[in-house]
């Protein structure tokens, strides 16, 4: 089994995504809504979109295989802390030394870049996380790695 140290995630430290940590810069507020817009513009190779609420669970972060997809992914964490892992691939194949294991909190959003291996995140606690994922129908093709990759605190 391959351990990986779990880091907070933050801008830069995970390539192939972009990230907006959670913030309350430009939300608009009136008397009975609030909206919050998100900066990422994402452009789709397709205008056949779809969007769905995923609700995890805590679980040990221990993964065994990634996904990735030919067009972007738009991730938004509604709430809850989770556990995710990406890693780069060469010619279908996971680049071990790039596997990484980052927290996210509520309130950040994602954009995952085509190609870019990661894996359904976490719930960090017993609570639940939930999220919203907006992505063009794809296909999600799955590469099992070479070993169980577990998520480890810094001690």
């Amino acid at each position: 089994m391959k351990t990986v140290r779990i880091e907070d995630l933050r801008s830069g430290l995970v390539s192939g995504v972009d990230i907006r940590l959670p913030t309350r810069e430009g939300v608009h507020r009136e008397a009975y809504f609030e909206w919050e817009v998100s900066p990422f513009r994402t452009a789709f190779m397709t205008s056949n979109v779809v969007g769905g609420l995923l609700t995890v669970w805590h679980h040990v972060p221990c993964f065994t295989e990634v996904e990735y997809h030919g067009d972007c992914e738009k991730f938004f964490f509604l709430s809850g802390t989770v556990l995710m892992l990406f890693a780069d691939l060469k010619a279908g194949v996971v680049v071990p030394q790039s596997l990484q294991i980052v927290r996210i909190q509520a309130g950040t959003h994602l954009v995952i870049f085509p190609g870019k291996a990661h894996f359904i995140p976490v719930a960090e606690t017993i609570d639940p996380a939930l999220l919203l994922i907006v992505a063009p129908t794809m296909e999600a093709p799955r590469i099992a790695l070479s070993a169980p990759v577990l998520g480890v605190d810094e001690a």
